[in-house]
């Protein structure tokens, strides 16, 4: 049976302060806050996904960059106000707490990606998915419904949204995709 939209935020709010009390220091924001934000500062704000690639090659928030992308480019991003976020705000609350204590003035997206989609915001299907060119042919970023989750207790999206998993064991799925980045990182050296 689905929850109600009041069930899933409540449930969200309630796993995240469950995990918040890992980092109970670094500031968040909310997904309403983020996405006034990011309308009114012209592009100042970094927005960084922490998630594994298959749950990018899902769907990302419009704008946002990869945690390797940022750590390639970092230095250039000293000086602005970053936002991470991950699938409802544990592995984006590691990373901002290590983002802090490099100098970088970060801050977690409460309940990331899932109370994004509460929130009823748009999502993109990253440009360099392969066979995602659009109509015209040319490669840009779609818009989506669609959130990878880990199974049915994150099924927590909007009303709108398509939860999607791997039928795999999220500890599967997090070991494949690890050594596929492990070994791409290594490969160009």
């Amino acid at each position: 049976m689905a929850q109600s939209v009041t069930e899933a935020r409540e449930k969200i709010a309630s796993m995240y302060e469950g995990y918040k009390k890992k980092f109970p220091d670094i500031p968040d924001l909310s997904a309403a806050e983020l996405a006034a934000r990011l309308e009114a500062d012209n592009a100042s704000t970094v927005l960084v996904d922490v998630r594994l690639p298959a749950e990018q090659a899902v769907s990302m928030i419009p704008g946002a960059i990869t945690k390797e992308e940022f750590e390639r480019d970092g230095e250039k991003f000293l000086d602005r106000p970053i936002v991470v976020y991950c699938t409802i705000g544990y592995r984006s609350g590691i990373y901002v707490q290590d983002l802090r204590a490099r100098g970088y003035q970060a801050e977690n997206l409460r309940g990331s990606i899932l109370e994004w989609t509460q929130e009823g915001l748009p999502l993109v299907v990253p440009e360099d998915e392969p066979g995602l060119a659009s109509k015209d042919g040319n490669s840009s970023s779609r818009t989506t419904k669609r959130v990878h989750v880990f199974g049915e207790t994150w099924n927590l999206v909007g009303d709108e949204y398509e939860a999607v998993w791997l039928k795999k064991t999220p500890v599967l799925g997090l070991l494949q995709d690890f050594f596929k980045t492990w070994f791409k990182r290594f490969s160009k050296k």
